[in-house]
């Protein structure tokens, strides 16, 4: 079992091979004195464990760097906008044909909608501290 197993073949399929439990196997490696691999579970447990960087999309406003959110320069003023403008009772359509209006395009250069400006509020609201938050993390860093 050891040579079938050093030359690339599973548990799983040994067992299959020789008509035996994979937990027979593993007893035998084991007995052997063979270091068995880690399962594909373990794998990507291990994966998910080592992970580094954050994927996906970072919201408007941010972008990503080494792995952090940090705030998009080309962006906040347009964030900070749109909260003062909620903030003064405009709804998320108004807010998004004030900034069609005025030509600021979205992060793809396409016209704002009324859910990308309440993903925007949504955000702002269960953080409302975060763009300060990290300007202040980013100046001492």
């Amino acid at each position: 079992m050891a040579k079938l197993y050093a030359s690339g073949l599973s548990s799983i399929e040994i067992s299959k091979d020789l008509g035996i439990a994979k937990s027979t196997v593993l007893k035998s490696l084991k007995i052997a004195g063979v270091a068995t691999r880690p399962s594909t579970h373990d794998r990507k447990s291990l994966k998910s464990k080592h992970r580094k960087f954050a994927i996906g999309v970072a919201p408007y406003g941010f972008a990503r760097l080494r792995g952090k959110l940090v705030v998009d320069v080309k962006e906040v003023e347009t964030v900070r906008k749109i909260i003062s403008l909620w903030q003064s009772d405009m709804s998320f359509n108004a807010i998004a044909k004030q900034l069609n209006s005025q030509g600021i395009p979205t992060r793809k250069g396409g016209t704002w909608e009324h859910s990308v400006i309440k993903s925007i509020i949504n955000r702002h609201k269960d953080n409302p501290n975060q763009i300060e938050e990290i300007i202040t993390w980013v100046s001492k860093n």
